[in-house]
């Protein structure tokens, strides 16, 4: 046996890893590829090799999982805004041309300085010490291409955060406010103008006994009152009816009948007139 939420839950779970640590680890976006690739293969072979066919199912995971993918998408990118702002990764960076005085006490005394072409400074290279996390704010100890990256990556967390909010939020609350005002009803089909009673498909509930060793099931009620074209099977219904004089010798017909439940057909008047 196997189960389609955990089969759900493992595609999930490889690719929220890929995403998350994307921006310093791309090669983890072609393993996860590789994998998932495997994956699908290897329970397609299951599903109609080994496993045992699964009942029926509905759409609900499938719908879930892209509100996870979503999520993921979202998770990425402000994980990735803030891998990208905290590059230094030793909250160090370089500045040009500055005197520098020592801080050793032998140094100082002798006031010896020194003229150097850069210096290392510290600085503060956590963006979610500096701001929220969909910031993209940038700072001066930043290079070029280190800015116009947090600057895309930041709009695209916002753009993404508002799409999320949207889809899982925004349409829920539309349509639970449009059910307050107008109903849900959804017609199937389409109308004809034959008469419920005129279609020959029609079936009614018929109290009927299975048995395994008989052609057709056992009728557990009266059909002297009863449309037997509405009953789901074709046969002699008198040889596979219990209330007949063969099974029950002992009893009146009134007796029989009381013994069983009633099942009684009721035309519609206009025939019951014409009749």
């Amino acid at each position: 046996s196997w189960f389609l939420a955990e089969k759900y839950a493992g595609a999930i779970k490889t690719v929220f890893v890929a995403l998350f640590y994307s921006a310093i680890y791309p090669a983890g976006l072609y393993i996860a590829s590789l994998a998932l690739f495997i994956n699908y293969w290897v329970n397609k072979y299951c599903l109609l090799r080994l496993w045992k066919n699964p009942p029926p199912m509905g759409d609900f995971l499938a719908l879930l999982s892209k509100v996870y993918l979503a999520l993921a998408v979202l998770i990425k990118l402000i994980v990735s805004l803030n891998f990208y702002s905290y590059w230094l990764v030793d909250n160090c960076f370089e500045v040009t041309n500055l005197l520098v005085i020592s801080t050793d006490e032998f140094v100082q005394k002798k006031g010896i300085q020194a003229n150097v072409d850069f210096v290392y400074t510290e600085c503060e290279a956590n963006l979610s010490k500096n701001s929220n996390p969909w910031s993209f704010t940038t700072f001066d100890w930043m290079t070029r291409d280190q800015e116009k990256l947090v600057l895309i990556q930041g709009i695209s967390s916002v753009v993404m955060t508002v799409i999320v909010a949207v889809v899982i939020f925004g349409v829920p609350f539309v349509g639970f406010v449009k059910h307050l005002f107008s109903g849900s009803y959804k017609t199937v089909g389409r109308a004809h103008n034959k008469k419920f009673s005129e279609v020959e498909e029609i079936q009614a509930y018929v109290p009927q006994v299975e048995m395994e060793l008989l052609t057709h099931p056992l009728l557990a009620t009266d059909i002297g009152k009863l449309k037997t074209e509405h009953v789901s099977w074709k046969g002699n219904y008198d040889h596979f009816n219990l209330c007949s004089e063969e099974d029950l010798p002992d009893m009146t017909h009134e007796e029989r009948v009381k013994s069983f439940s009633p099942c009684v057909y009721y035309p519609p008047r206009e025939y019951e007139t014409e009749s």
